[in-house]
């Protein structure tokens, strides 16, 4: 009995010191519902994760569009620039009423068409920038979430190292106390019987 106690105390103390430094004890039932806490925050995060990356796919996507159509109007609007330079010395040089008022026609539509090119390039590269913007801001986002989600798992792991330490030390600690209980109630029987004796 008493070389049992010993055993149970010295496994008692080599498993104290086994974790003292690197794990906690813990309320189980508290460390218990932190994880799931933890876990559902994961989750959470986990799906704002792949909603932004859609997002930011979506808005690539729309980049890659807006620069093939601004790749498309830029040399347009050169040749568009480069004929109503053409039209307006033609123009200087007309003489026939008819003629001239054809050439004014010609030139105040390429001017039309060359201010519409102009706005709908404009439009295009500040949607581009906007669009780069929301990007890099979600970029960030998903670099918080992910700090977030490893942070989270080193302190789900901790939590469920120190849970099996403390089940471990909890266990221990029964053991401990029901072979103590034991040795008492021989030892108040050993006394009784002593005492009877007298």
């Amino acid at each position: 009995m008493y070389k049992r106690i010993a055993v149970c105390l010295a496994l008692f103390t080599a498993l104290v010191g086994a974790y003292a430094v690197e794990i906690p004890y813990v309320d189980v039932e508290v460390a218990s519902k932190k994880i799931e806490e933890l876990e559902a925050e994961n989750q959470q995060l986990a799906n704002q994760t792949d909603e932004l990356k859609k997002e930011n796919e979506a808005k690539e996507q729309e980049i890659d569009n807006l620069v093939e159509k601004i790749n498309t109007m830029r040399p347009i609007l050169t040749k568009v620039e480069k004929k109503g330079k053409d039209l307006n010395t033609v123009y200087a040089t007309i003489v026939d009423k008819a003629t001239k008022q054809k050439t004014r026609d010609a030139i105040d539509r390429n001017t039309s068409l060359k201010t519409r090119l102009k706005n709908d390039i404009k439009r295009s590269d500040f949607r581009v920038l906007q669009l780069q913007k929301q990007i890099d801001v979600n970029k960030k986002l998903l670099d918080i979430n992910e700090g977030r989600v490893r942070k989270n798992a080193d302190e789900i792991s901790l939590l469920q190292s120190s849970i099996e330490k403390t089940t471990k030390q909890t266990k221990l600690i029964s053991d401990y106390i029901a072979d103590i209980e034991s040795f008492l109630t021989e030892a108040e029987a050993v006394l009784e019987a002593a005492a009877s004796s007298e």
